[in-house]
């Protein structure tokens, strides 16, 4: 079941589907998965930090490894 959070902005249209359709998008994310995917600076790893730690209203997480692992 998704999730409303309020204060995460819905890209789809304006960033995530002109990124889909660029034609190097594919090899792009395939050298990262086989070059960068270790070099992830703390940079990233701040920026990323609040996603991963959402809580629901009940203050029970959001990312877990098993909804990792369900995503694609």
């Amino acid at each position: 079941m998704k999730q409303y959070t309020p204060f995460v902005f819905d890209s789809y249209e304006n960033h995530t589907l002109k990124t889909l359709k660029d034609p190097k998008f594919l090899p792009d994310l395939l050298d990262f998965s086989n070059l960068e995917k270790d070099n992830i600076n703390e940079e990233t790893i701040e920026l990323l930090h609040p996603y991963l730690t959402l809580k629901t209203l009940k203050d029970e997480d959001i990312y877990t490894p098993e909804v990792a692992a369900k995503s694609s």
